[in-house]
């Protein structure tokens, strides 16, 4: 293994921060003297075999695309506890309320399933890591 990917979903060109983060995070690392790092946006089925042989650092939900492939998730939020948060806003009758709790319970066990398959877990804060581990 000589090349480390980093892999994002979304867009790094756009104004969605998941996506600028990740770009973020390579200019530091290149800063640190961390060169052989390259950077793959808009990621999904069509791109797996762009990563072979390396470790891949996974932004967020992205591992979900990866199978037979070791890497490590960045996750920086956990959308099932958003949603869970949302759903409480709305009355019991209201169709959003169960349209977030849905949403919860689908992004609980996709989140689930991506940090068991994963190799290693970075968390941007204690109250994620805490509810990861």
């Amino acid at each position: 293994m000589n090349k480390i990917f980093m892999i994002t979903e979304h867009n790094i060109d756009g104004i969605d921060a998941s996506g600028n983060r990740a770009q973020w995070e390579i200019n530091a690392l290149k800063k640190k003297g961390f060169s052989n790092i390259t950077l793959i946006d808009k990621f999904d089925e069509t791109k797996v075999k762009e990563i072979s042989n390396g470790l891949v650092h996974a932004q967020q939900l992205s591992g979900r695309f990866l199978h037979n492939t070791k890497y490590i998730v960045d996750t920086h939020g956990l959308e099932y506890d958003a949603s869970s948060h949302l759903s409480r806003g709305y009355p019991v009758y209201s169709w959003k309320k169960w349209a977030f709790k849905a949403k919860s319970y689908h992004y609980k066990k996709l989140e689930n399933k991506i940090f068991r398959n994963s190799q290693h877990v970075i968390c941007a804060g204690e109250n994620i890591y805490e509810k990861v581990k």
